[in-house]
């Protein structure tokens, strides 16, 4: 990189750079060790490079001189753009993800300063128990207070004003927490914390409402546009190959090309503009876990581009053989209907291996976080009514743990009552060792909180717990709501990745078959004298099946992609685990539909 902005630098491509306030907040939030007037010169670069060279490979195969023109400056001009916009939408996507961490520091930060009006304390909670970027500026404002002097309440603000320009519900739910914390009267300062996560949260579900309100736009572009409409354009290529031999396997690949990339950009733009919503819990790294560049299927890891690639080369063989064998003029075995079905399969099942062999054991681990932090309400609110019965927090444990003896948390807390009476080991020290592998910190902070009320006592301690529980409650069905807001408009987008594109592309080939078998004797046709209207069909049915399987694949990963950072946020082990689905699915679909058309006719 060092080389490329000294020949940019060289060539004066950074002078008048006149960088975007966007593109600047960018490289800055990423920690890029670029300037923006940099970047914008090495798009340029990119441009004066790839026209020429562009131009010099359509001409190879054309002499068109608008065609050269096209295929020269379009994809250049688009390179170049993707240059600047990639670290915008890579920034937006991170900063999204940091702001789906927000309900949790929100809630954490209101319901620590509730139970206990000390601000450096709820800070350190919140560095300690909060995720992304937002947290760890909290962290960085403690130090900063502690070791320079610095106002506590000040730094808060500025972190408000800053994550504000993106989520105005973070900037207003947090300063009505700080205003709370100024309310000398405990009622008073209680209604406005509570305000303050309630105007949040209302906030954060008014702006997906708002949000989804205006999308409808973009999904019916994105569904339209994006994967119906080169369906139907490429259901009619069949017909045109019949009668111009323009409708060749480059032009149609070139076609779909355009096509993936266009609805790349445009799930980008669209995935750019949305709000804030929850993101994952994040699974901290273990020593056990395969190590880069491997994936683990079977309790075994594999480098995962052998493992992949050996899949591919041995499904997909009799294909390979197939293409060689076509390409010399001769004849084999196979069905010339199955032929392109292996090759197919063989690319979703390596893509679906790897997508699956890097996330599966993250999300064994994530379900049983998202299961724990499910239950954790519940024995939260065991505990308290025992403890508001005067009863001791070791019997409080043992009431819990029996009251959840069939859940998964169950477990747990019977772990923590077990090192209690047989390790005399302090209550909160258990409950800490025994949901140490527990990886979600919500969980971890609610236990946290929980015994620092205790600490102040017996019924004031109840009082709190419940406290600590309508909060989070309150958290839970903002995040339920959320969940179930996003999955309603999604759910057509999935089925349209893994069945209908699939099941409509197999058809296109079935009726690529029909044409290419029925197509009217040229013999006949001359003795009518328009022989000259109709040509051979220049697409061999196998090969618009092997382009549409593959285009299918494609198209199954770009939609799942847009639905679950859509959902999610950028979440690279749950999109890889959902693709891992997606990709099998959509490929089984196509040639199951594929099968069952050639058997059929």
């Amino acid at each position: 990189m060092k080389k490329v902005i000294k020949l940019v630098k060289k060539l004066g491509l950074d002078k008048d750079a006149k960088p975007s306030d966007e593109l600047k907040w960018s490289i800055e939030y990423l920690k890029w060790k670029i300037k923006p007037e940099e970047l914008i010169g090495i798009s340029r670069l990119v441009l004066l490079i790839l026209t020429p060279a562009l131009a010099v490979i359509t001409s190879i195969f054309t002499r068109n001189p608008l065609a050269i023109a096209a295929f020269s400056i379009v994809p250049a001009l688009g390179i170049s753009w993707y240059v600047n916009e990639y670290p915008k939408t890579k920034a937006r996507l991170g900063a999204l993800n940091d702001l789906g961490y927000a309900p949790n520091i929100i809630t954490l930060l209101a319901t620590s300063v509730e139970l206990n009006p000390n601000l450096e304390n709820a800070v350190k909670l919140v560095s300690r128990f909060g995720e992304g970027r937002i947290a760890e500026e909290f962290g960085k404002a403690l130090n900063k207070s502690l070791l320079y002097g610095a106002s506590l309440k000040k730094e808060i603000r500025l972190i408000g004003e800053k994550w504000g320009k993106i989520s105005s519900g973070f900037k207003n739910g947090l300063h009505l927490i700080m205003a709370g914390l100024n309310e000398k009267e405990q009622q008073r300062r209680r209604e406005v914390i509570s305000l303050g996560v309630n105007a949040f949260l209302d906030e954060l579900i008014n702006d997906l409402k708002a949000f989804l309100a205006k999308t409808k736009m973009h999904t019916m572009v994105i569904y339209g546009f994006g994967t119906v409409m080169p369906l139907i354009i490429i259901s009619l290529l069949p017909i045109i190959s019949t009668l111009s031999s323009f409708a060749n396997p480059p032009m149609i690949a070139l076609l779909m090309a355009g096509s993936l990339v266009a609805l790349y950009t445009y799930t980008n733009k669209s995935l750019k503009s949305k709000p804030g919503t929850f993101s994952q819990v994040t699974i901290k790294e273990r020593s056990w876990f395969p190590k880069k560049g491997d994936i683990r299927l079977f309790g075994l890891d594999f480098n995962a581009l052998a493992y992949c690639l050996a899949i591919f080369a041995a499904i997909s063989l009799v294909s390979w053989i197939y293409i060689v064998v076509k390409i010399n003029g001769g004849e084999f075995l196979i069905p010339k209907e199955l032929s392109m079905m292996p090759l197919i399969m063989g690319l979703a099942i390596a893509l679906s291996t790897y997508y699956y062999g890097s996330s599966n054991y993250k999300m064994s681990l994530r379900k049983k976080a998202k299961t724990i932090e499910s239950e954790v309400l519940n024995a939260v609110y065991n505990l308290a009514s025992r403890v508001h019965e005067n009863r001791s927090i070791e019997d409080a444990i043992k009431f819990a743990a029996r009251e959840n003896r069939e859940k998964s948390i169950g477990a747990y807390l019977r772990k923590a009552y077990s090192l209690i009476i047989n390790s005399n080991v302090e209550a909160e020290e258990a409950l800490n060792k025994a949901f140490f592998e527990v990886d979600s910190k919500r969980v971890k902070s609610i236990i946290n909180m929980v015994f620092n009320s205790l600490k102040r006592g017996i019924k004031t301690g109840a009082h709190n717990i419940l406290r600590i529980y309508d909060y989070y409650k309150r958290l839970v069905q903002a995040e339920t709501e959320s969940r179930n807001l996003l999955s309603q408009m999604l759910s057509m987008m999935r089925l349209t990745a893994m069945l209908f594109a699939p099941a409509i592309s197999a058809m296109i080939v079935m009726l690529q078959q029909i044409i290419q078998e029925n197509v009217i004797d040229a013999k006949s046709l001359a003795m009518l004298g328009i022989s000259s209207m109709i040509v051979n069909p220049s697409l061999g049915y196998e090969f618009i099946a092997l382009l549409l399987g593959i285009y299918t694949i494609a198209l199954a990963i770009m939609l799942t992609r847009y639905a679950v950072i859509m959902e999610h946020g950028h979440d690279k082990v749950l999109l890889n685990y959902e693709l891992s689905k997606a990709v099998i699915v959509s490929s089984t679909v196509f040639c199951a539909t594929l099968f069952l058309g050639f058997a059929i006719s």
